[in-house]
């Protein structure tokens, strides 16, 4: 895992919310490589040949929730856990949702700004360098 934040793995059913969010981190001027993927079996198998810094993961797909996939995708990643931030219209998480994944380092509450989606992800990856 390189200590910047380049190469994001976005993982989301809404084929709209992909298109906006790549746009946004694409051309944000941070130098971000996106991946997108539409399904968490899409995600599975790509990341097989990928290595991304971050994971940003929408956390309710109709094939399997957030926390399943990313579960999933570290057996799939050599056991490393590259960190993730869940993307959600939830904002009631418990102590417990961060106990079950421990490599989570943010939740990004829909509808979030594109404006400022590429600052938040990159203060997010700053705090977790942080700890």
């Amino acid at each position: 895992m390189s200590h910047f934040l380049q190469n994001i793995l976005h993982i989301d059913d809404d084929a709209v919310l992909r298109d906006i969010t790549r746009t946004a981190l694409v051309k944000s001027g941070y130098g971000y490589a996106v991946t997108s993927c539409a399904s968490p079996m899409e995600a599975l198998e790509k990341i097989k040949t990928l290595t991304p810094d971050l994971l940003l993961v929408d956390y309710q797909m109709p094939q399997m929730n957030g926390i399943d996939l990313a579960k999933k995708l570290r057996l799939h990643h050599n056991g490393k856990k590259p960190p993730i931030i869940f993307v959600t219209g939830k904002t009631d998480f418990s102590a417990d949702f961060y106990s079950e994944i421990s490599n989570v380092i943010g939740i990004l509450v829909k509808p979030f700004s594109t404006k400022t989606l590429a600052q938040d992800l990159r203060t997010m990856w700053e705090k977790r360098s942080l700890n």
